[in-house]
């Protein structure tokens, strides 16, 4: 078959016709707009958004008046636990431990903080541990204790605060 059948007249011999190149030059451009878009989202986009957010004012403030009326007499006026909790509990599983950078509430993730306070089950590795006698479930709802967990990040160090959140990042399975 005769090569210069499938050119444009005009053309020199075994180069594509220019409405051919405009075409592959838009579709270059086009993909290259595309992969620019979906690079810049993934780069932007916040990843692993908590569900207890310290900076939603609404959201803290709801955890405040959560833990008042159902913490703060185990766990203390400011998250701090009772100054000889150790000593003066009836159970481990009222210990009013410290919930504020004094303690290790930061030491686990947002789900795992989640799960602890509606359970009354902490579990850290491989071990569980009761931490109330009755859990919270069906006492606060779940978005009273997404707040409570808020209103605990309002205490905490700014390195306790992005340890925390790169916990519960690796954990979601999204660490950076």
């Amino acid at each position: 078959m005769n090569d210069q059948a499938n050119t444009a007249p005009g053309a020199p011999s075994g180069e594509a016709p220019a409405s051919s190149r405009a075409g592959l030059w838009v579709g270059l451009a086009v993909t290259a707009f595309c992969i620019a878009v979906i690079t810049y989202i993934a780069v932007t986009r916040p990843t692993g958004t908590s569900l207890a957010d310290a900076e939603n004012k609404a959201q803290v403030d709801l955890g405040r008046v959560t833990y008042q009326q159902h913490c703060m007499d185990c766990h203390g006026e400011r998250l701090k636990g009772k100054p000889t909790w150790h000593r003066t509990i009836k159970s481990q599983n009222q210990a009013g431990t410290p919930l504020n950078a004094d303690g290790v509430t930061w030491h686990l993730s947002d789900q795992r903080l989640f799960s602890a306070i509606a359970t009354g089950v902490r579990v850290k590795g491989e071990k569980t541990k009761q931490i109330h006698d009755v859990p919270f479930a069906g006492t606060v709802s779940d978005d009273e204790i997404w707040a409570l967990i808020a209103y605990f990040k309002t205490t905490w160090t700014a390195r306790q605060l992005h340890s925390q959140q790169e916990t519960t990042l690796r954990e979601m399975g999204q660490a950076r």
